[in-house]
């Protein structure tokens, strides 16, 4: 029977290895995220649970590729690039503080089979609200991991416990390979249906009164309970209230559904008041509340979560753009000087400080801005734009029409550049 399995496994591995290592150049399995997840789970940031380790956008460029380049001066990397990259950093981690290390990997055999649900991307408590029916249907990953140790207790060194040393071997193979990585709830599910097997066996030999299962259910009780993790299920119970309510929000946007916007909105509430670090839960409530025609509400929110977030930069350009779009022109000089604090050659903040500086009244400073985004982006079209129209409503044409021709030098094929380089010349 494992020979078959090991061959299907084969069969429906074999196509994407290939085609993988095809593109690769090299041998490469049949997904390119082990050194990413190796990085997550074990770089200067783990923690055991998956960490944020990859700067950037995780939804539009999960594997950190235009960081990677960034950092060492490509002008692209390649998936297979990115993945060898974060495994030889994640490596020399390791080699660095392998003490570190083995103390990682042993907290992550126990996160492996600590009670406690790991709601981060499994919202139990939003499901069960939402379909009561389901409290009677799920049993609590702590019941099975109390009952299948004592199964597989009692089953040690009995003629009939053959399938349940097979369960052993296979749990132990999991829990050592996934304890290389990292632990979230999807992970302790490929070992459900062996604990379920081992519960089994370990239900019937505690009624039975055997003393090995009723000391193995009993380490098992002490080992299961989350000893010092209170803050870290903080966040995550913000992460599963976050998750439910951006599927809240999806379902009132697509459909139109008031009330459906309503409990988003709350759902991000109980997610900033239990976590209020949390960046994209901030964004989260924000969005919703424009949804739902709120944009006092959502600029306020915008301002209340830069304070507290432990990144602010995203949530001040999310007001800058808020507050844009509201003529708030206040707020807006107030979320782009923010970003600039924190992020000083910021394009879009540079550009929208300069326009709103020239408004208000303040040549000077709006010129400064003009030309820093000049200086930080020279192939970006807006700071000639910026700086030329200033200097030529202040009466200053002969310089306006060099900042455009310098602008055209660099950008030959830009209209803008060139409709005001005309205005500037008539």
């Amino acid at each position: 029977a494992l020979v078959w399995l090991l061959l299907g496994l084969a069969v429906v591995g074999a196509p994407p290895t290939w085609r993988n290592s095809r593109l690769a150049g090299h041998l490469v399995g049949p997904t390119v995220n082990a050194g990413l997840n190796l990085y997550i789970g074990n770089g200067p940031e783990a923690n055991g649970f998956y960490v944020a380790a990859v700067p950037g956008d995780w939804r539009r460029d999960p594997a950190g590729r235009a960081f990677l380049a960034g950092r060492f001066g490509r002008d692209a990397v390649s998936l297979a690039e990115a993945d060898r990259l974060w495994r030889d950093a994640a490596l020399a981690e390791m080699r660095a503080r392998p003490g570190r290390t083995a103390a990682l990997f042993l907290r992550k055999l126990w996160l492996h089979v600590q009670g406690w649900e790991i709601d981060q991307l499994t919202p139990l408590a939003g499901w069960t609200r939402t379909v009561p029916l389901l409290r009677g249907w799920l049993v609590p990953y702590a019941l099975l991991v109390v009952l299948g140790s004592a199964g597989l207790a009692a089953a040690w060194g009995r003629s009939d416990g053959g399938v349940l040393r097979w369960a052993l071997a296979v749990l132990v193979v999991l829990l050592l390979g996934q304890s290389l990585f990292f632990v979230v709830s999807r992970y302790r599910l490929a070992l459900v249906p062996f604990w379920c097997v081992a519960a089994g066996w370990g239900a019937v030999h505690l009624a039975a009164r055997r003393r090995a299962a009723w000391v193995a259910a009993a380490l098992a009780a002490v080992l299961v309970v989350p000893w010092g993790l209170n803050g870290v299920r903080a966040t995550w119970s913000g992460l599963a209230a976050a998750n439910e309510a951006l599927r809240w929000a999806d379902v009132g946007v697509a459909t139109g559904d008031a009330s459906a916007l309503e409990r988003a909105v709350a759902l991000y509430r109980e997610a900033v008041a239990v976590a209020p670090d949390r960046t994209p839960s901030w964004l989260g409530l924000a969005a919703a509340l424009g949804a739902r025609g709120d944009e006092s509400g959502r600029r306020t929110v915008l301002r209340e979560g830069a304070r507290q977030a432990s990144d602010p930069v995203p949530l001040w350009r999310a007001l800058l753009g808020a507050a844009l779009a509201g003529n708030d022109p206040v707020a807006a000089r107030e979320a782009a000087e923010q970003v600039l604090v924190r992020d000083p050659d910021d394009a879009e903040a540079l550009h929208n400080l300069a326009v709103l500086l020239a408004r208000t009244g303040d040549p000077a400073a709006a010129l400064a801005a003009a030309r820093r985004l000049r200086a930080a982006h020279p192939a970006d079209a807006r700071g000639y734009i910026d700086e030329g129209v200033i200097l030529a409503r202040a009466g200053r044409r002969d310089e306006a029409r060099a900042v455009f021709r310098a602008g055209l030098e660099r950008l030959p094929d830009d209209p803008a550049l060139r409709r005001n380089l005309a205005l500037v010349s008539d």
